[in-house]
């Protein structure tokens, strides 16, 4: 072989390697993004997704103490609106990617003990969060969310007929 050939050669298997080491280090990531996305189209769509998009701006407000207090229709589908507090202890599992020091609201898909989520929102201002879900309320729930000493306070709310 000529010096040239075997610079060829091992610039040849040198990009090889190169190409199955990226693919080794980002494949996962790949893989999980595509994971993502797919189970992300259907979660909670049928109501409870809605709900949770017109649910975050007022999250956001009592965060920042303004308003102090909102009231809002929940249609929650086949999904529960879920308080979390690391203070207080969590009624249901929550997967580790989810779980945080600081008092949280998830949207979750109830099985058994678990709470299915990909949709929390965690305070960042807020010290905590008293115990609250939907799940024993019908599909169409008022809720008034109360800001009360840096402590959230979600209560359900019976409309008059």
């Amino acid at each position: 072989m000529t010096e040239a050939t075997e610079t060829s050669m091992v610039t040849f298997i040198g990009l090889i390697l190169g190409i199955l080491i990226v693919a080794l280090i980002l494949g996962p990531a790949i893989v999980k993004l595509v994971q993502v996305h797919l189970s992300s189209s259907d979660f909670c769509e049928d109501g409870g997704k809605q709900s949770w998009e017109k649910l975050v701006p007022i999250l956001n407000k009592l965060d920042s103490k303004t308003p102090r207090i909102a009231e809002i229709s929940f249609v929650k589908g086949e999904c529960d609106l879920v308080t979390f507090s690391s203070k207080q202890g969590y009624s249901y599992l929550l997967s580790l990617e989810y779980y945080s020091e600081s008092p949280q609201v998830c949207l979750c898909e109830i099985k058994g003990e678990e709470c299915n989520t990909e949709l929390c929102y965690k305070f960042e201002k807020l010290n905590d969060i008293e115990k609250f879900s939907t799940i024993d309320s019908p599909s169409n729930t008022f809720i008034k969310l109360s800001n009360q000493d840096e402590i959230l306070k979600i209560e359900k709310v019976v409309k008059d007929q």
